[in-house]
């Protein structure tokens, strides 16, 4: 018999069939008188067949009898009243008998979960045929395989994957580390023995990920919990064909937890999850992956504290991304040691107190996205201009206060400056226009005074330059010589006064977006306002503007959507060509000027050209002051509350 299983355990108290036959010969081979002739011709086509019964018990079997008045004769060893042909009959009866008692007690105790292999061989007792065993059922991948050093399949997953998650947890079918262990006990359809599978804990570990982010809900789940390798599931890819390097599932509607068994994927360098709705702190498994450079939770519902003890122990991390999500508290002072990142984004989130001194140690940082949010440093006090490969800086809606610091100068690889919607005062340093990479410069919504240095006409690469709401006086200077790619000017809701400078218009080919309403500009609209023709809005109202609108030619303002006029000394028509702009398929949907009222300043057909009419003897110019500076106080409670 070649087997490996342990041994068929009998009762002490049974009698088993093979001890049965070997009764049965001694008692044929015993002296009798009835014994005559050879053994051969004693054979009875009329002798009874006496099968053996059984009764079960639990797991013992106990031979009750072997039929007929045979046995009790035959436990009496009284032989003189059976004649040789009847015994010959007995003897052959019972060895029929054993032997199909033997096969099915083998049949029976191979029935029973063991840790031998299922196909089990048997020596047939004597030279008699014999039915084969029946190839024994397992309950699937929970029996015995090759690699599994003698466990189950169920007890070796357990012993492998305790490291990584509690057995408690394990055994819960309902949390998403039971699910996940029990698709790899029993339905995993991978056609490699579990057991040497290389990977096993990446492939539990996203497995886990699949069932506590609502993987079957996913908009792209392709692969996933299939027989292939996990590297060629969707969004995972591996550095050698076989340990995870990047899991890669944004905007992939994953809801739910990240799980703490994300840990156990050691060799991820790239985990980006943005744009999805996982709600739960990061957990604490994450500090595990030692070799993660990028980490893009962006765009989800974490919350809890930004940069746990786990998370600074990421010091390989290049790039970490936890904007708009719902971290709250301070940044912790320990951030330097993420010595390594290049950059960090962490607005809109719920973040207060002052940014930490700690943070101008990250001299690699080149991207510092921190915008909405409750910081309240100083600037002056911040650590911003110690961070000299800083390329964007983004601190726009906080609490920021003071003013701009003179050494921002520094910072002379930047090319975002953004200060907008803060509490920040006094004037704009000279040394702003020491920033010549800079393309756009955002200081808007704040409490700046004094005028705008002329310094800044050599900031030639400039797309963005919005100023609009403070405190600025003073004419608007003539800096726009050099910009050439103005987009966006924003000057609004200011106090300059003097006139519109020209080169406004004339200098960029590109400006877009004009907004000068709301100050105290005079004299006439510059005629070179029909020059830009990639220009969409021009807000020129709630000024002291005076003369007529200039005409334009056919083909000029094509791109023109919006042209404020209101509450201005303008006098004179609507020009037809103006009109045109609205009446020929043209792009301009709100013209608005004064033109109500019983003397209006303009006369314009309303609605077929101007869309809104004003009568401007509503809003004198000292109202108009008035209200600007109650907008503006506005904005900055607006601002505050945020």
């Amino acid at each position: 018999m070649s087997m490996t299983s342990k041994p068929i355990q009998h009762h002490p108290y049974r009698m088993t069939p093979l001890i049965l036959l070997q009764v049965c010969c001694l008692l044929i081979a015993a002296p009798s008188s009835a014994a005559q002739g050879p053994l051969e011709t004693r054979h009875s086509q009329n002798a009874e067949h006496v099968p053996i019964s059984r009764q079960r018990h639990g797991s013992n079997h106990h031979l009750v009898g072997l039929g007929g008045g045979h046995q009790q004769q035959i436990r009496n060893r009284n032989l003189d009243s059976i004649d040789v042909d009847t015994l010959e009959e007995l003897w052959l009866t019972e060895v029929s008998n054993a032997q199909m008692e033997a096969e099915r007690l083998l049949q029976f105790e191979m029935s029973i979960p063991t840790q031998a292999p299922a196909s089990v061989q048997t020596m047939a007792p004597f030279s008699a045929p014999t039915v084969a065993p029946p190839t024994v059922a397992t309950s699937g991948p929970t029996a015995l395989t090759n690699g599994c050093n003698g466990l189950s399949r169920e007890d070796f997953l357990r012993s492998a994957l305790s490291g990584v998650t509690s057995e408690a947890t394990l055994q819960d079918a309902n949390t998403p580390q039971g699910k996940a262990f029990n698709f790899l006990n029993v339905n995993d359809p991978l056609t490699q023995d579990i057991c040497t599978y290389p990977t096993l804990e990446l492939r539990y570990a996203l497995t886990t990920l699949y069932f506590s982010t609502n993987g079957a809900q996913w908009v792209n789940n392709t692969g996933w919990l299939s027989g292939s390798s996990e590297c060629d599931w969707y969004g995972v890819a591996c550095n050698d064909g076989v340990n995870t390097s990047n899991i890669t599932l944004p905007q992939n509607n994953l809801e739910g937890t990240l799980p703490d068994e994300i840990g156990a994927i050691s060799t991820l360098t790239r985990l980006e999850l943005f744009n999805n709705e996982i709600t739960s702190t990061v957990p604490t498994g994450i500090g595990n992956l030692t070799q993660l450079e990028v980490l893009d939770l962006e765009e989800n519902q974490f919350n809890g504290t930004l940069l746990t003890p786990e998370m600074l122990q990421l010091t390989s991390l290049v790039n970490l991304f936890l904007s708009n999500n719902q971290f709250a508290g301070t940044i912790d002072s320990d951030i330097s040691q993420l010595s390594q990142l290049e950059s960090f984004w962490v607005a809109g989130n719920q973040l207060v107190g002052s940014v930490p001194d700690a943070l101008g140690d990250l001299t690699n940082i080149t991207t510092l996205i921190m915008y909405n949010n409750l910081f309240d440093n100083s600037l002056q006090e911040a650590p911003f201009t110690r961070m000299t490969n800083l390329q964007n800086l983004q601190l726009w809606g906080n609490n920021f206060q003071g003013s701009i610091p003179t050494d921002i100068s520094d910072l002379s690889q930047l090319n975002v400056l953004r200060l907008d919607f803060n509490f920040i005062s006094g004037s704009i340093p000279n040394s702003v226009g020491s920033l010549t990479e800079l393309t756009d410069l955002r200081l808007s919504n704040n409490l700046l005074s004094g005028s705008l240095p002329d310094t800044l006409a050599s900031l030639s690469q400039l797309e963005y330059l919005v100023m609009g709401t403070n405190f600025l006086t003073g004419s608007i200077p003539g800096i726009f010589g050099n910009m050439t790619n103005l987009v966006d000017l924003d000057l609004s809701f200011a106090s300059f006064t003097g006139t519109i400078p020209d080169g406004i218009f004339n200098t960029s080919d590109s400006i877009e977006m004009v907004y000068l309403n709301n100050n105290a500009l005079t004299g006439s609209i510059p005629s070179s306002y029909a020059n830009a023709e990639s220009l969409t809005e021009l807000f020129l109202n709630n000024n002291l503007l005076t003369g007529t609108v200039p005409s334009i030619t056919a083909g000029q303002l094509d791109s023109l959507t919006e042209f404020t006029l209101q509450f201005n000394s303008l006098t004179g028509s609507m020009p037809e060509s103006i009109c045109n702009l609205r009446n020929d398929g043209g792009n301009l949907t709100q013209l608005m000027a004064d033109c109500q009222g019983a003397t209006p300043e303009i006369e314009c057909d309303f609605p077929d050209c101007c869309t809104r009419c004003y009568d401007n003897s509503m809003d004198p110019t000292s109202s108009r002051r008035r209200r600007i500076l109650e907008m503006m106080l506005f904005d900055a409670n607006a601002t505050h509350a945020r």
